[in-house]
């Protein structure tokens, strides 16, 4: 793994602060919720505590709840004027499925309004001509006033308006009018009724009779106790004014019956005028809520009659219990509920939660914005200084790669980052000296061969003229013979010396070598057909294009062919083949001279241009110093090229690759 991907594994650690920043954010956000909980619930304590419970009504299990309306209803059978409070009617199931009786109340001033609706699965129609047994569906309205016990029977026989027939009370005794009208529905009838307020001053009764087909006895659905009324409660203003001096301006109260009907209420609900959290403050607070915010609408006074919450709930069971109730998409409402006196009714204190809201959004999105920021400016420049790292140690290896590859020509290997005071410039300064060694070195190699030959050519000139002069003195045939093989040896030494000096030469004279136009496989071609008479035993093959032009020096292209075709010769096998082909590059002409012999070492395929290093056996007894493709590869770089050695693919032999540049104005070593 490359130093730049450790460092990224790295970073993607570093992204798990953000993760723990949340989670900080999500903690203090609880924290901060909490604590405001328990301000809320000890201001609803306060509140309860300062109420007079002496005001609070008596409460029944059958209390019935009257809701107060601002302008008179319309009793023409229909609902439209009471769908608003739908969800706050009171139902009464019967015994029997689908046997079920639905009452609404509203007052206004002096008038009492009901709409009755029975479901009734089967209904059957009542008769006006009956006698005491009424054999059809009806409703019996019982109420109690001061001046007795009043009993109506409503007898829907067709839709319009209802009959209802006071029972038990002469003509002298007509209790108040009570006007009413009846409407069909798919399922059971519907009933609204209008009677004076003074009517119903302990109370009322309702039942529902159903004598449908199939029932037997008539079954009867009353909202009180045989014999008793259910009394009616509605909102309490005593009470509520109460409320309003002890409810902080911004808040709303409001008491509750034990069954949740509003008794009395006080104070409006103001949220945030300036400032409110934008639409990714909400995200970010709906997100760090979590599920612990509950969805739902604003209650609003008059329209909800009837209050329902996990925190009345708790209340109503004599606890005490804060909820938080997201009302829109950015605002935010707490609602603190304690037990008001013994009874089971609720003190319900609400509260804006939008500077919670906000100052949570603001301390954890400041948070994760410090904490994002870090992370992202940790990230880049750990980034940037791993590539900066990176680019060093590769600028490192290429110069170094370099320099190793251009160490036999004496230039100077100064490494980048020499100057540097880090560990990658200690490397480099190392590398640097190293190369420097290796330098002085390869120069003692090359400078060997010509001290040699400089040294030894004195003596052996002396040697060789010693052994001139002895020729021509009398010796014995013996003596004779020892002179004789005196002097091959001298000869051959005289041979080993000039091919010594013969590099250093070429290398000196390169400078001054006059390039011209020529055709490279004129010169190979050539070549080719020398070898052809001088080599007759390998089987020579030649791949050339129709002409390959250049500038350069075409004599030592040729001795470079020369040094390749000897080496070739010496290792071919018998039967094998040398392969020559040219082929165009870009800039330039690709030389691949092969054959078929045995395969270079791997360590070889780089050593083998090196002065003095040879890859014959030592049983060979023709003299080989290893400067013959030092040689060619002297001519090669003079040319702008390179050469490789390399082994085929398919292993049936060694091959030499050149590349040469197509114009050289100048040869240069």
């Amino acid at each position: 793994m490359t130093l730049r991907r450790q460092l990224l594994v790295f970073c993607l650690v570093l992204a798990a602060l953000p993760v723990a920043a949340w989670q900080s954010a999500r903690q203090v956000e609880t924290f901060l919720r909490e604590a405001r909980g328990e301000a809320h619930l000890a201001t609803a304590r306060a509140i309860a505590a300062g109420l007079d419970q002496a005001l609070l009504p008596s409460f029944s299990p059958d209390d019935l709840y009257v809701n107060r309306v601002d302008q008179p209803l319309q009793v023409d059978g229909y609902d439209d004027e009471w769908q608003l409070w739908n969800r706050d009617s009171q139902i009464f199931d019967g015994r029997r499925d689908r046997f079920s009786l639905s009452l609404r109340l509203a007052a206004w001033r002096r008038e009492l309004y009901a709409l009755i609706e029975v479901r009734d699965s089967s209904r059957q129609r009542a008769s006006e001509q009956a006698g005491s047994y009424l054999p059809g569906d009806h409703l019996q309205l019982e109420v109690r006033d001061v001046r007795g016990f009043t009993r109506y029977r409503l007898l829907p026989s067709v839709p319009g308006s209802l009959s209802l027939l006071p029972v038990g009370v002469s003509t002298n005794q007509l209790p108040p009018p009570v006007a009413g009208s009846w409407r069909e529905l798919d399922e059971g009838y519907r009933v609204e009724l209008v009677l004076p307020r003074a009517l119903l001053g302990a109370g009322l009764d309702l039942t529902a009779i159903d004598t449908g087909e199939g029932v037997g006895e008539p079954q009867l659905l009353s909202l009180a106790e045989a014999g008793g009324s259910a009394p009616l409660i509605d909102l309490d203003q005593g009470l509520s004014d109460q409320l309003a001096t002890l409810t902080r301006s911004g808040n709303r109260s409001w008491i509750l019956h034990p069954g949740g009907w509003v008794l009395a209420s006080a104070g409006e609900l103001v949220g945030m005028a300036e400032n409110p959290p934008g639409g990714w403050q909400q995200v970010a607070y709906r997100l760090l809520a979590g599920d612990t915010l509950e969805r739902t609408r604003s209650r609003t006074a008059g329209v909800d009659l009837r209050l329902r919450g996990a925190e009345i709930d708790a209340a109503r069971r004599g606890g005490e219990r804060v909820s938080w109730r997201r009302v829109s998409a950015a605002s935010v409402e707490a609602a603190a509920a304690v037990p008001l006196g013994d009874a089971g009714a609720v003190l319900l204190l609400e509260l804006p939660a939008d500077p919670l809201l906000l100052a949570t959004n603001r301390s954890a999105l400041r948070l994760l914005g410090l904490t994002l920021l870090v992370v992202t400016v940790v990230v880049l420049g750990l980034l940037a200084h791993s590539t900066w790292l990176s680019l060093r140690i590769r600028r490192l290896r290429d110069a170094s790669e370099q320099a190793l590859s251009r160490l036999g020509e004496g230039e100077d290997a100064a490494l980048p980052g020499s100057s540097d005071g880090d560990e990658i410039g200690d490397l480099a300064r190392s590398f640097s000296g190293l190369f420097g060694e290796l330098r002085s070195y390869n120069q003692y190699l090359k400078s060997l061969a010509s001290k040699l030959s400089h040294e030894l050519n004195t003596p052996l000139a002396v040697v060789r003229s010693s052994l001139e002069n002895l020729r021509h003195e009398s010796m014995s045939e013996e003596a004779l013979a020892f002179a004789s093989r005196a002097d091959e040896g001298a000869s051959r030494l005289r041979k080993i010396l000039s091919a010594m000096s013969e590099a250093t030469r070429l290398e000196h004279s390169l400078e001054q070598t006059e390039v011209v136009d020529f055709d490279l496989c004129d010169v190979v071609s050539g070549c080719v057909a020398g070898y052809r008479n001088v080599y007759p035993e390998p089987r020579w093959e030649v791949d050339l294009p129709a002409a390959a032009p250049m500038t350069g020096a075409p004599e030592l292209l040729a001795q470079m062919l020369d040094k390749l075709a000897d080496n070739a010769v010496g290792f071919c096998p018998a039967g094998g083949a040398i392969k020559l082909k040219v082929t165009a590059l870009r800039r330039g002409w690709r030389l691949v001279f092969g054959n078929d012999g045995p395969l270079l070492p791997e360590a070889m395929q780089v050593q083998i241009f090196e002065s003095l290093v040879s890859a014959r056996s030592d049983e060979d007894e023709q003299v080989h110093l290893g400067l013959g493709l030092h040689i060619v590869r002297l001519i090669v770089r003079a040319h702008g090229g390179r050469v490789v050695a390399r082994n085929r693919a398919d292993g049936s032999g060694v091959e030499f690759v050149m590349t040469l540049a197509s114009r050289r104005r100048k040869l240069q070593p």
